[in-house]
């Protein structure tokens, strides 16, 4: 294998943007491949709804123009707080506001409270899995340069196109799904992302990876 690559992934939360920013600029400066936010409404784990968190886009925009060197990212949006076509839009910006070391990963969410308390109700899993497809084909096509038409459970998008085309914008699936997230991840993304598991998950994982994307 390759040598392995080093990235920063800390959450816009519980610390005001100075302290973000300061972190931000050491690891841009000092070797780092990567950084990355996240995409929460609550500082998580939830234990004050006014424990300070910022918002996922905007902080990622902020994120590229403040660094350099580094890929930056966000692990991962939740696909069903944004629409698909803002979020591709969204995605697009970010690339060209870093000169495109954009990577932007995206999944079902888990967070019950956030998505009760801002209007999203809390749909089952597989009902988040069937919308977070859906806006995957559809952002997919955006960044591939071609017109939307789509006609779907959650979304109904016709003629859209998304210009200008990315740089060098990267799209990752995030999950531990042992089935499904996998064959997601192995149909749209370029990179697949598994939050907190252990190395014997992270090998099973990657095995299903592999075989869903020979299929």
């Amino acid at each position: 294998g390759g040598n392995m690559k080093l990235g920063i992934h800390a959450g816009p939360q519980d610390l005001s943007m100075e302290e973000l920013k300061r972190l931000w600029k050491t690891g841009d400066e000092n070797g780092f491949h990567w950084i990355s936010v996240w995409d929460h409404f609550y500082a998580n784990p939830l234990q004050d709804r006014n424990n300070p968190c910022f918002e996922g886009v905007s902080a990622m925009s902020g994120l590229a123009t403040y660094t350099q060197n580094v890929r930056v990212g966000c692990l991962v949006f939740c696909a069903l707080f944004r629409n698909p076509g803002v979020l591709a839009k969204a995605g697009v910006t970010i690339d060209h506001l870093s000169g495109g070391r954009a990577d932007m990963g995206i999944g079902a969410g888990w967070m019950e409270e956030e998505f009760r308390d801002f209007g999203y109700g809390y749909p089952p899993l597989g009902k988040r899995l069937d919308q977070l497809e859906e806006a995957l084909a559809i952002i997919r096509t955006l960044w591939d340069g071609e017109e939307v038409n789509f006609k779907g459970e959650y979304y109904d998008m016709q003629g859209a196109v998304c210009s200008p085309k990315p740089l060098g914008l990267r799209l990752w699936i995030g999950g531990r799904g042992k089935v499904r997230t996998v064959d997601i991840a192995a149909r749209y993304a370029d990179g697949f992302n598994m939050p907190y598991v252990d190395p014997n998950t992270a090998a099973d994982r990657l095995e299903r990876l592999k075989a869903a994307c020979d299929k």
